[in-house]
């Protein structure tokens, strides 16, 4: 069971309860720097992993396709191939 809701500045904020009763909370913003590259940042808390940072640097190369490049705290550098529908 959980919220979500929009902060000012366009920050999107999630907070739920999963079924093992860890509460969660995770805050995100985007960039969209140009028609086709954006950046985003998150942050996360669990109960049980505590923090978690991550940002992301994605190019669309069609409407539903584009290239990732992402660091995160916990498990370092990473990419691949997001796809939107």
């Amino acid at each position: 069971m959980g919220i979500r809701y929009l902060l000012p500045l366009n920050f999107d904020y999630t907070m739920f309860v999963g079924s093992d009763g860890g509460g969660r909370f995770q805050v995100d913003k985007e960039f969209q720097l140009t028609p086709r590259l954006s950046l985003t940042g998150r942050s996360r808390y669990d109960t049980k992993t505590y923090w978690e940072n991550e940002a992301s640097l994605a190019y669309m190369l069609t409407q539903q396709f584009a290239v990732a490049v992402i660091i995160n705290s916990d498990y370092g550098f990473g990419g691949g191939i997001e796809l939107e529908f």
